[in-house]
């Protein structure tokens, strides 16, 4: 369902697309024709097919109105053609400006105003003829592949448009495909053939086996890999850095170095996948194989002398009658023979409504017979279906366990390890299959839990990095504004000394404060529901002031606020006084020595949005350099002793823990103002 989601979401795209494209033709706006000045613009009728294409899309997902379904179909084809049949016989159709007259300034080099790229129109064909095929049962993974070429008709034109080589996005003697025509074509194609997402080369990328699990990890890293070299050495060829012979080298040298990396990835994770399948399979290995031999010696017992011992007859009744296992026996026919009590309480039935009625496929998910059935049929070259994918099992895999999935009575399901065995009379003929399983739901569950508490730790480990680093920052703030007032205290006389002592007092006590609340605040992490309250911007603003009141006389920076438009938020209290003392630490410490510092903070609200402002005249940053980076952990852009790059690095991350996010603005030797947008959500009073 989320799937179908997506494709619908994707298909609508590209019927808006070539609605806007529409829209730009006839009121002749070139940026919707064209995505940059100079490419190739999107022909009003190539806008046309996109819609019906959209269109046949929506009519496929939806399973409707077959009839439609097909005549546009057939549209899309006809189109197609016609548009090469065009290029081909230099014959004018009639259809390049049907709708409209292309007066465009490409019209000037191009001798067929109007005229759908001959690239374009092969691939709305092939979408067409692939739709016709995607309707058939039979013909769907002919569709399929058809739309694989497609994806790579328009993928080669975009790598045409990435290395800027126009060779791949005109096709050599085509013309050429508009670059958002290449991209809508590419994505269009991989979201209809990803309705299908088993059959072609998208099942690749679909399965949930280990090799796909591969084959989606390495996927990207290759392409990102061969893109970024093949530009790297494009750009020096082209900058005569480097001759065409070592370029080629380079590039194998670094495509090497990238393969080993590749490997060397995959082989870890394959390790790690090794490891955890042999450790719970320890644990199974280790139920069953006592079973197994009695199961197999039993059952060769059984086969040799069944009309000859009644003790053997009872000693498998036995074995049969168990109820930690259960045991299912079929004929050669497929037909259940005995169903044992372990079955019975295992699945819910009863022996007799399944014995002499019902094949042993009724207790197994449909999909995994089929999977197994594909596997086999590869395998034999054959096609093996049904019953006979577990015959085949007990045939040539006797005594082999394998994880399937029983089905219960009621439609409930759960996990068992089952293992298949052919029944072999004296004279060597097979008379029937014995399967028997194990439930291993307690082993999956340990499994589940023990990933759990693996997420679990990480995350408190993360918790635990994060707390450390808050902590260093917001207590340097006040301890430097300790060691301030004691230098001053000592320089002092007098009555002086005694105001300084007072201060003395109010940073001690929130210096406290602070320690109480950053452990809250860590408490905050784990229990999230108990984090916000209503705070009074004007007291969390006094507050900073007071911790910081040493650095404030040292500098004689002028500190004001204006609360008027909003003067309380709902949020957590640590987190407001920590983002209002890294401000106006930051705003002090990179003043200019210029002039006195003048700091100013501002709330208002607009929107829905509660927005706090923070304004200084200091130093200033220089967004066009340190733009990126501003918010980055340990990064610095002034040469100061104090500089650690922390403090901006926290802010950012406890607004965004609270849904919201900073920004700024900057110009060198003017000063910085930051603006602090916390969460719509987030009430003001």
């Amino acid at each position: 369902m989320r799937l179908k989601k997506r494709l619908l979401t994707t298909n609508l795209l590209v019927i808006l697309l070539g609605s806007v494209v529409i829209a730009g033709w006839f009121f002749d706006i070139p940026v919707l024709k064209s995505v940059f000045p100079g490419y190739a613009s999107m022909k009003l009728n190539t806008a046309i097919c996109f819609i019906i294409a959209g269109i046949i899309f929506y009519l496929y997902l939806g399973k409707r109105h077959r009839i439609v379904y097909l005549v546009l179909s057939g549209v899309l084809v006809l189109f197609g053609l016609a548009s090469i049949f065009q290029d081909i016989s230099n014959y004018n159709l009639g259809i390049d400006e049907f709708w409209l007259r292309d007066n465009s300034f490409s019209v000037l080099r191009d001798p067929h105003p109007g005229r759908t790229s001959t690239t374009t129109a092969i691939c709305f064909s092939l979408l067409g003829i692939s739709f016709f095929f995607l309707s058939s049962k039979t013909l769907k993974s002919t569709g399929q592949y058809i739309l694989h070429i497609v994806s790579l008709i328009t993928f080669v034109a975009l790598v045409g448009y990435f290395f800027d080589i126009p060779t791949l996005y005109k096709l050599s003697f085509l013309s050429s495909m508009a670059l958002h025509t290449s991209i809508a074509l590419f994505g269009f194609s991989v979201a209809v053939s990803l309705a299908n997402p088993y059959i072609g080369i998208t099942g690749l990328f679909s399965r949930d086996k280990i090799g796909n699990r591969m084959a989606r990890r390495m996927f990207p890293q290759m392409v990102i890999a061969v893109f970024v070299l093949g530009f790297l050495l494009l750009e020096a060829y082209r900058l005569h850095l480097v001759e065409v012979e070592f370029g080629i080298a380079l590039y194998a040298v670094s495509f090497t170095l990238v393969g080993i990396y590749l490997i060397l990835d995959s082989a870890l994770l394959l390790n790690k996948i090794d490891d955890k399948r042999e450790k719970a399979e320890r644990n199974l290995i280790s139920i069953n194989a006592n079973l197994e031999k009695m199961v197999s010696l039993r059952t060769v017992e059984l086969s040799e002398s069944i009309t000859k011992s009644r003790a053997a007859e009872a000693n498998l009744r036995a074995v049969f009658n168990s109820a930690l296992v259960s045991i299912i026996e079929a004929d050669t026919d497929g037909v259940i023979t005995n169903f044992n009590r372990g079955a019975e309480i295992q699945l819910g039935y009863k022996a007799e409504e399944v014995v002499n009625i019902q094949s042993p496929t009724f207790v197994h998910l449909q999909r995994e017979i089929n999977n197994r059935g594909d596997e086999l049929t590869k395998l034999f070259g054959r096609e093996i279906k049904g019953n006979d994918v577990f015959i085949e099992y007990a045939k040539h895999g006797t005594h082999e366990s394998k994880k399937w999935t029983y089905v219960r009575k009621d439609g409930s399901t759960f996990p068992v390890q089952l293992v298949v065995s052919p029944i072999i009379d004296d004279q060597g003929i097979t008379t029937g299959f014995l399967g028997v399983a194990t439930d291993i739901s307690d082993l999956e569950n340990a499994k589940s839990d023990l990933e759990v508490l693996a997420n679990r730790l990480q995350k408190q480990n993360s918790q635990l990095l994060n707390f450390a680093r808050i902590t260093s920052h917001n207590l340097r703030s006040p301890v430097s504004n300790l060691n301030t007032i004691l230098y001053l205290y000592k320089e002092s006389e007098g009555a002086e000394k005694e105001t300084l002592f007072e201060h003395f007092e109010t940073v001690i006590h929130h210096l406290t404060e602070t320690l109480d609340q950053l452990v809250d605040s860590l408490k905050i992490q784990e229990e999230p529901g108990r984090e916000s309250e209503w705070v009074n911007f004007e007291d969390a603003f006094n507050k900073t002031k007071q911790i910081l009141a040493g650095a404030i006389i040292e500098t004689q920076a002028i500190v004001t606020a204006d609360f008027s438009k909003a003067d309380k938020i709902e949020y957590p209290k640590s987190y407001l006084e920590s983002i209002m003392l890294n401000l106006l630490s930051n705003a002090m410490k990179y003043r200019s020595s210029k002039r006195i510092p003048d700091i100013h903070f501002q709330t208002e609200y607009n929107d829905g949005e509660t927005v706090m402002k923070v304004s200084d005249n200091g130093l200033g940053i220089d967004l066009k350099k340190h733009g990126s980076s501003l918010f980055g952990l340990n990064k610095t852009f002034h040469e100061h002793a104090e500089a650690k790059g922390v403090g901006l690095y926290i802010t950012k991350k406890q607004i965004e823990a609270m849904g919201g996010y900073i920004t700024a603005e900057s110009e060198v030797e003017k000063g910085t103002t930051f603006s602090v947008f916390f969460n719509k959500n987030k009430k003001n009073a």
